[in-house]
């Protein structure tokens, strides 16, 4: 359904510019424009209108049902600024406070070394580890049913956290579950029956909801897809009840009503207020991470951002608040490029005021002295650093999940991130540091792989593994999982075979194997013991 469209931030209803834009739009997504293929819902909002919404593409690619600006997506983790605003209501209201230790609200979670408050829940610097790997290593498949109750047991058996609350911006699912339990628990009612009263009812948002049971029926509930070949489109199972974190299914123009609310920002609305509040380190750094969105720059302007993805949904919200202007869309695609698609949308309506840079970054230099370094590193407390790879001899991997090119700086021995030239690794004399912390070089080479075969048991998820050596080759094994190759690195580092296993290093007693630590993306030092067959 189009309302009206307006030019260069002011509104349109002069039916030949209507026709043009409209053009425009369908023209950036000509190809989800037929009844074959998955595609997405669009919705545009400048002030308090919404002046265009429209769907392309199928729902559902089975019955042929076409998407419509009334389609619900499930918005993935779009739905964490509910989750904050949820919590900001009760802040402001008094019924707790953003210092609080989680402990006072959650016994059952083990007693960690350092307290974490909802500040640093809210923030994503709680240092807890994140769900969907842990659980992966767990034995979980991400097409198995994953209930809000089993995230919150897994939280509450997390016997380390990834880092010292407070100390690093780190992205983390279980903080906002365990967000949403918070609220609950201090709401006194169910989270999803809370926020229904407290957020959805009075804006009127109809066709949204937190979905606490799989077996739901969501009425014009689009159906999720990937690519499966050059003809072909397979189907994704969606049987996640993440509340907090994700699994609110929406609809665009819900959401582009949601926008609206926060755009007005009345001062004396002091929850909406807190959603702006950006997250402020130990040492007194800001991060772009506020109440569940991000602050970044799109177009050479400021936006408050926030994307999804799960099962092969894909979500984004882009709010520009020096033009009172918004966009959202969702889609049921997973190869949607919701980032491209965006930035073309907002530069159709922003027109001159909104520019999107086309030059290529050139690639930085090579450095003969970053190259010498070369090999593999840990720091303490533990985190797994390689400089340097066959396809980019300026390279530095962080715990065989986040990738960066360095740049060597004006002063020897020093090098900067690209990509953050916050992350620096200096050498002084023989002692090689990232952003101050002291690395040790692992050995370049291994034990016998023999000497690591056995079996491995993690208290903390309940969870054995054995390894194994097959045609001089290491493997590791679950009754869910396997085999997993381990490719040796540098003395006791192995790369694991899948995305949760992103690297793996044994640990030692004495000179004999005692076990070994999980690394990845969001988890860090998962450990497992070595103990006798069973």
């Amino acid at each position: 359904m189009l309302v009206y469209i307006f030019y260069c931030c002011t509104p349109v209803e002069n039916p030949q510019q209507l026709n043009k834009f409209e053009s425009e739009l369908d023209a950036i997504f000509a190809e989800f424009q037929n009844d074959t293929s998955p595609g997405c819902a669009v919705a545009v909002f400048q002030g308090d209108k919404i002046v265009f919404q429209k769907g392309y593409g199928l729902a559902n690619i089975e019955n042929k049902v076409p998407i419509t600006t009334s389609t619900t997506f499930d918005i993935a983790s779009v739905s964490k600024q509910f989750t904050a605003y949820a919590a900001a209501l009760l802040l402001e209201k008094g019924k707790m406070s953003l210092t609080d230790d989680i402990k006072m609200y959650f016994p059952e979670l083990n007693d960690f070394p350092h307290h974490v408050t909802i500040d640093q829940l809210i923030h994503h610097t709680s240092g807890l580890r994140d769900w969907p790997q842990t659980l992966a290593v767990a034995g979980w498949s991400m097409e198995d049913e994953l209930t809000y109750e089993q995230i919150l047991r897994m939280a509450f058996a997390q016997k380390d956290l990834n880092y010292e609350p407070g100390d690093e911006y780190s992205y983390t699912n279980t903080g906002y579950v365990l967000l949403a339990e918070l609220v609950s628990r201090v709401a006194e009612e169910p989270f999803h029956s809370h926020i229904e009263k407290v957020v959805f009812e009075p804006l009127e948002m109809k066709n949204s909801r937190f979905n606490h049971d799989i077996h739901n029926v969501i009425p014009a509930r689009a159906q999720s897809y990937y690519k499966a070949d050059s003809a072909n489109y397979g189907s994704y199972a969606n049987t996640t009840t993440a509340m907090g974190s994700s699994s609110m299914v929406s609809t665009v123009e819900d959401l582009a009503r949601w926008l609206m609310f926060l755009s007005k920002n009345p001062a004396d609305n002091l929850a909406v207020n807190r959603l702006h509040e950006r997250g402020v380190l130990t040492n007194g750094d800001s991060i772009h991470y506020a109440y569940g969105v991000w602050f970044e720059e799109s177009g050479d302007l400021p936006v408050i951002t926030h994307t999804g993805s799960w099962a092969g949904f894909r979500a984004m919200t882009m709010r520009f608040p020096t033009k009172d202007f918004g966009l959202v869309i969702l889609s049921n695609y997973a190869g949607f490029d919701r980032y491209g698609y965006a930035e073309k949308v907002a530069k159709v309506f922003l027109t001159d005021d909104y520019h999107l840079s086309d030059e290529k970054t050139d690639e930085p230099p090579l450095s003969d002295n970053y190259q010498r370094l070369a090999g593999a590193y840990v720091s303490s407390p533990t985190r797994i650093y390689e400089l340097g790879s066959d396809d980019n001899p300026m390279k530095l991997s962080i715990d065989g999940a986040f990738e960066y090119t360095m740049v060597a700086a004006d002063s020897e021995g020093e090098f900067f991130a690209s990509e953050d030239p916050t992350l620096q690794l200096k050498q002084v004399g023989g002692t090689l540091s990232v952003s101050g912390a002291p690395l040790e070089k692992l050995s370049a080479s291994s034990l016998p792989l023999g000497n690591y075969t056995g079996t491995y048991f993690s208290d903390e998820l309940q969870m054995m593994y054995k390894v194994v050596m097959e045609d001089e080759q290491l493997f590791m094994s679950s009754l869910r999982h396997g085999p997993v190759e381990l490719r040796p690195i540098a003395g006791n580092l192995f790369a694991g075979g899948e995305w949760f296993l992103g690297r793996v290093l044994f640990t030692t007693t004495a000179d004999d194997i005692s076990g070994f630590q999980v690394f990845g993306g969001r988890v860090r030092r998962l450990h497992f013991r070595k103990v006798q067959s069973w």
